[in-house]
């Protein structure tokens, strides 16, 4: 369930394509599977004209509160130089009954330069992301698909994947698959998550908020609506 909160917060970066070179948005979402409510997110945007800065909240609601409860923070701030969507710094906590996760991923002129984790991960690091370049966070790299091109090179501090979009005007939908899934501190090639749809209530060009997000997630369907 980690990764698929992880995701949900992808999707809020569809705020930037149209808002104005200054602004401040907050919006909220429910999370709803089968029927049931399981929490809300508040989305929190602030952009300029040389920077960006966005800091999302996570909690548990509803009846299920009872036997699990969580809360996640996720923040990132960067630049915006010649055209180019830039991170700064990546944040990300994440709390349950029984465990707490804390990662900060620091970037330097397009290259991941040190990543911080609480617990201390004592496996193998399989893959070197040290001074690599053009990966980006989740939250700069949807961004970047949005605005720029097709596809983005993503790094959350446990995992680097690929994500591409493809798109569907007469349906007023944007696809995001997730490709090229590979664990930083594992062997496994699990990929859980199966692919994001958003539906927007306007034409694709105009990149609208979605009113409705569907995320298929260990063959689960997850829906994110807007309230």
């Amino acid at each position: 369930m980690k990764l698929f909160f992880r995701i949900i917060f992808f999707l809020f970066l569809l705020f930037f394509s149209s808002m104005s070179l200054a602004e401040k948005i907050t919006e909220k979402y429910l999370v709803e599977v089968g029927g049931l409510n399981l929490g809300v997110f508040v989305w929190e945007v602030d952009l300029t004209k040389d920077k960006y800065s966005i800091r999302i909240t996570l909690k548990n609601k509803g009846f299920l509160t009872s036997l699990y409860k969580f809360s996640g923070l996720y923040e990132v701030s960067g630049i915006r130089q010649n055209g180019n969507i830039l991170p700064e710094t990546y944040k990300q906590e994440w709390k349950t009954n029984k465990k707490k996760r804390y990662i900060k991923i620091f970037f330097n002129k397009n290259k991941v330069v040190k990543i911080i984790q609480n617990p201390i991960e004592n496996e193998i690091r399989r893959i070197d992301y040290n001074n690599k370049i053009g990966l980006k966070d989740p939250l700069t790299s949807f961004l970047e698909i949005l605005l720029r091109k097709r596809q983005s090179r993503t790094i959350d501090g446990r995992r680097t994947y690929l994500m591409r979009a493809e798109l569907n005007k007469k349906n007023n939908l944007i696809k995001i698959n997730i490709e090229e899934y590979k664990n930083i501190w594992s062997d496994h090639k699990r990929l859980d998550l199966e692919y994001i749809e958003l539906f927007q209530s306007s034409s694709i060009n105009n990149l609208t908020l979605p009113s409705l997000i569907k995320i298929k997630f260990k063959g689960i369907l997850y829906k994110i609506t807007k309230n």
